[in-house]
């Protein structure tokens, strides 16, 4: 097959962003992303992804929304729902900036 009949894919331009990053060297770079947990019962989602957002990643995000079966009976949240309070305004009663479902 000839090569003039292969597709060329480029990327379009898009513009530059700039992300707030961590304060650990390791990980700056990584942001922006998205973050999916998968795991057995009991073996740490919950305790990764609250301590790499209060600790690792704390302050780089303007809003956090996390999925979980157990956001709501599981108080491992609690620390992360008062900080998502607190700090970034997110409020469970409104439904526009309700972060935990």
């Amino acid at each position: 097959m000839p090569e003039s009949s292969v597709p060329q894919f480029t990327p379009g331009k898009t513009p530059k962003w700039h992300v707030k990053q961590s304060k650990y060297a390791h990980v700056n770079k990584m942001l922006p992303t998205r973050m999916l947990c998968v795991g057995a019962s009991g073996s740490g989602k919950g305790v990764f992804i609250t301590s790499s957002l209060l600790d690792m990643w704390r302050d780089c995000f303007e809003r956090i929304i996390v999925f979980s079966p157990t956001a709501y009976i599981d108080n491992q949240w609690d620390e992360l729902r008062r900080y998502m309070g607190d700090k970034l305004g997110q409020d469970d009663s409104d439904e526009k900036t309700r972060g935990f479902y």
